[in-house]
């Protein structure tokens, strides 16, 4: 494979770009958790303050997008082309199901997927397909002859590795079916905290992009009637629901715990409270003392807020064909589609000319591909 572009882009003084050209966006969302949704928004809504249409297609809530974003530029589309992570609570991932739930809604109706989007990927007349992290939609797009660019921290193809590992090597062509469509992004916009993800050729690397804040400490603390002298804790698994059992004797005296993603009928002790689950998180995180949660939110609460407009820009200039990548993946060979038969595509693993990395040629020979 050849060797890849990075660029560093430096957010100071970065702005939106100048332009009175209007282009029509179409951003793809994986419906698992509010994390993706809820960094998707605020890309979103500094395309729509440029003047763009944004059309969201996702299995996420849609208050997650209109509570950040108020314009008719924006176009909410509830659809499901991927099912993340399979998980039985926020801490659980059953890798079995994952795979069984991915194989019914995305392996075995492709062909169908890929004529639908395509047609719509052309009604709406877009300009350039986003996507975080959707495989799928990044064949589609070399299919119409329309750029894709992926914003993400990691991709499903290394997450799914783990699950094929452990379910057995009978699954291994989803993992290399998702690292194949992903070779089609013409640009992974990579955001900090990422794990490897060898199936993009061109990354560009940008600051975090977290969501703004709204109100102070007193004013978050004023609204939930919690006294001045409370230490408070937040508990939040990013949109996953929190069915842990909560008991009085987890916290210290004077702490009250604010839970994310607690369900209706979940009964919790007196130092223990349920946040509505449309609840702005970005001001509770930075009113509370501490956090639990996963190690990439920890990471966020320790920082200030970046300049959040750089991916807006860069998906911009790539849309205006500012940024050329080095490979056409329009014209490329693919080698691993759903038609192609196990024993081609095990030959086809870590040759130069198919667009799979060494690295799951590697991964394929512990599967005793």
């Amino acid at each position: 494979m050849g060797m890849k572009q990075q660029e560093e882009y430096d957010g100071d003084g970065a702005a939106a770009v100048s332009s009175t050209q209007k282009m029509v966006f179409a951003y793809y969302v994986t419906g698992h958790g509010f994390g993706h949704a809820t960094r998707v928004a605020e890309v979103v809504r500094h395309l729509i303050l440029a003047g763009h249409d944004v059309h969201v297609v996702t299995a996420a809530p849609e208050f997650v997008f209109t509570n950040e974003v108020h314009s008719p530029r924006l176009f909410f589309r509830k659809l499901v082309l991927e099912c993340g992570a399979v998980q039985s609570d926020a801490l659980t991932v059953d890798p079995l199901a994952t795979l069984e739930r991915y194989t019914e809604e995305t392996v075995k109706p492709r062909a169908g997927i890929l004529v639908k989007e395509a047609e719509w990927l052309k009604f709406i007349n877009a300009d350039l397909v986003v996507s975080d992290v959707v495989s799928t939609v990044c064949r589609v797009a070399a299919d119409v002859g329309i750029p894709s660019v992926c914003v993400a921290n990691f991709s499903w193809d290394i997450i799914y590795l783990d699950y094929v590992m452990a379910a057995g090597p009978d699954s291994r062509s989803i993992v290399l079916q998702i690292a194949e469509d992903y070779s089609n992004c013409n640009f992974l916009i990579r955001l900090p905290g990422y794990c490897p993800m060898p199936a993009f050729r061109n990354v560009i690397d940008v600051p975090l992009v977290v969501r703004r804040l709204y109100k102070s400490t007193e004013e978050v603390r004023e609204e939930l009637g919690i006294a001045d002298n409370v230490k408070l804790v937040i508990l939040n698994f990013g949109g996953q629901p929190s069915e842990l059992k909560l008991k009085e004797e987890f916290l210290p005296s004077g702490w009250l715990c604010l839970v994310c993603g607690a369900s209706d009928t979940q009964d919790l002790p007196a130092n223990f409270k349920k946040l509505p689950k449309n609840v702005y998180t970005p001001d509770i995180i930075a009113a509370s003392d501490c956090m639990i949660g996963y190690l990439i939110f920890i990471f966020i609460f320790q920082i200030n807020i970046l300049k959040i407009q750089v991916a807006a820009q860069i998906l911009q200039e790539i849309a205006l064909g500012k940024y050329h990548a080095s490979v056409n993946h329009s014209e490329a060979k693919r080698s691993c589609d759903a038609a192609v038969p196990d024993d081609q595509r095990r030959r086809a693993i870590g040759q130069d000319d198919i667009l799979i990395p060494e690295w799951y040629a590697n991964a394929g020979k512990q599967l005793d591909c």
